[in-house]
């Protein structure tokens, strides 16, 4: 293989040389086939690296024996995600053969400038890793140094494997669809695994053209014929078009002025978030699903649900809406955090925690939510539920809560639904008790179920509930357990048909029961 001698090019602005070059699509072939071999598989490199699933290895700890090994996946991960500067006789015998020859079409290895004290390194131009099984090519990540000079860009294309972006991927609905279009697309990672399931097409836009050209690379990557990337400002390039999927993982930092295209958002984060929703009406499908992440503010005047509602507009009563709560910000500390890092002035800094104080920001959070616009909007009022998320949230605990809210809200004042159906347990539940020694027996005198699956949810409930969700088996009728209840005389005589079928509605709500007429997904690894 023959190295680039000289870095690739760029100004402080923008990069004016792609970090690699487009190949044939036997060319690409061969290069997916040549990583394959050497183990280069979300599974493989989980296994090898001992962690439990691809985005750790961003917290990797630096005395990790693979980031020392020289086998060819160890320098395959050693280049393409940790980014190393590696001696070229170490690459070489690493990737004799196939996996070589493969990549030196698409130029994805150069040398570093010589030093007085080390020859030139062999360093991979781009990060490359794979997810949810498919290979994504991004910018090197930007806390490493860059291959090329004058610093890190602002369109520069942000990895997929960043914590923010794994929420984005691991929460994404997969929703059957003809036509998906994916905004603020970077490396049109939305696109691609959607391309790859159940989208007929996926379309993938970005203002930056480096995006668009990453996710043209990743689409040929991985072999996508359905997948188009195209370069404009949010909905422009598609006007005219319509959507049955539309999703987004849009900038949403605070920002005086922008400095990266990724990140920077406006004075309150919301800008780009705020154009998206607004194009809703105009080219999402009746029936059709928006799903989206981003941080942004309950305000005195407002909660994010009311706000989300009122950046769609006149239209917004046609859209059901879930919204996923995440981690809370503290505010201060985040603008502090920035001028800490050099990412804003003190000036900055300062400016946006005034304009925050101004706009009546109360609470920064970590979002996700999905939306879905009926097919038929007179027949109800629109739904709005927010709730919780953990660890364990997935995209199909949103979609199933949207679901199980369209049937309790049908279901309303027809308490023989909630009683002919059939519960049945849910893993990662748990019945906490407390218990007191009175006169020389123990007494229960609390008690508390808790889930983190599929959102977080806890709350005080009487002792028999421990009982009752041992029963729960998917088989016996809720209806049936109200019979046992009354025997056991667990529940006074007032105690009516109504007022268990309400706990049993609760009890599925909070997910800590799955009712077989709305039952709740079994996700793999979503266990609590």
């Amino acid at each position: 293989m023959t190295a680039t001698d000289t870095p690739v090019e760029q100004t402080a602005a923008h990069w004016t040389v792609d970090p690699f070059r487009v190949g044939s699509r036997e060319e690409f072939a061969k290069l997916r086939t040549a990583l394959e071999a050497i183990g280069f598989t979300g599974a493989q490199i989980c296994n090898r690296a001992g962690i439990s699933v691809i985005y750790d290895l961003v917290t990797l700890p630096l005395e990790n024996s693979l980031l020392n090994d020289n086998d060819s996946l160890a320098i395959a991960i050693r280049l393409l995600i940790a980014g190393q500067f590696i001696a070229w006789e170490i690459v070489r015998a690493a990737f004799a053969g196939p996996l070589l020859e493969a990549m030196e079409p698409f130029g994805l290895l150069v040398s570093t400038a010589a030093t007085a004290d080390m020859p030139p390194q062999c360093a991979a131009t781009i990060s490359l890793y794979p997810i949810a099984g498919v290979l994504l090519a991004a910018d090197r990540h930007s806390e490493l140094a860059p291959v090329a000079s004058g610093g890190v860009p602002e369109d520069i294309v942000y990895t997929a494997i960043a914590d923010s972006a794994q929420q984005f991927v691991t929460m994404m609905p997969d929703i059957a669809c003809d036509d998906y279009l994916e905004l603020c697309s970077g490396t049109g990672v939305a696109a691609l695994l959607s391309a790859g399931r159940n989208a007929k097409r996926a379309t993938a836009v970005d203002i930056a053209d480096r995006s668009t050209r990453f996710a043209t690379f990743n689409a040929a990557l991985n072999g996508f014929d359905n997948v188009t990337a195209v370069t404009g400002d949010l909905y422009a390039p598609v006007e005219g078009q319509t959507f049955d999927v539309i999703s987004a993982h849009p900038p949403y930092m605070p920002a005086m002025e922008r400095k990266m295209v990724y990140r920077d958002a406006g004075e309150d984060g919301e800008q780009i978030t705020r154009a998206i929703l607004g194009g809703l009406p105009r080219f999402l499908r009746r029936g059709g699903s928006f799903y989206g992440r981003c941080l942004m503010t309950d305000r005195k005047n407002g909660l994010i649900e009311a706000r989300i509602r009122e950046m769609i507009g006149a239209e917004e009563s046609e859209f059901d809406l879930v919204l996923g709560q995440g981690d809370r910000f503290d505010i201060n500390a985040h603008f502090e955090g920035g001028f800490a890092r050099g990412t804003v002035t003190r000036g900055e800094a300062d400016a946006l925690r005034h304009r925050f104080e101004e706009l009546g920001v109360e609470r920064f959070f970590s979002v996700v939510f999905l939306l879905r616009r009926r097919v038929d909007p007179s027949q109800r009022a629109p739904i709005t539920a927010r709730r919780v998320l953990s660890p364990a949230t997935r995209g199909a605990h949103l979609l199933w809560y949207l679901q199980w809210l369209e049937f309790a809200r049908s279901a309303e004042g027809d308490i023989a639904r909630f009683l002919d159906a059939r519960p049945d347990k849910v893993t990662g539940a748990e019945f906490r008790s407390r218990s007191l020694m009175v006169a020389g027996k123990w007494s229960m005198v609390n008690a508390a179920l808790v889930t983190r699956v599929p959102f977080i949810a806890e709350g005080e409930c009487p002792p028999w509930f421990g009982t009752l969700l041992n029963w729960c088996d998917g088989r016996v009728t809720a209806r049936e357990h109200l019979e046992r209840i009354r025997d056991l005389e667990f529940v006074g005589p007032v105690f009516s048909d109504e007022d268990f079928g309400a706990i049993i509605q609760k009890l599925a709500d909070g997910g800590l029961v799955s009712l077989d007429i709305c039952a709740l997904p079994v996700v793999s690894g979503a266990s609590s």
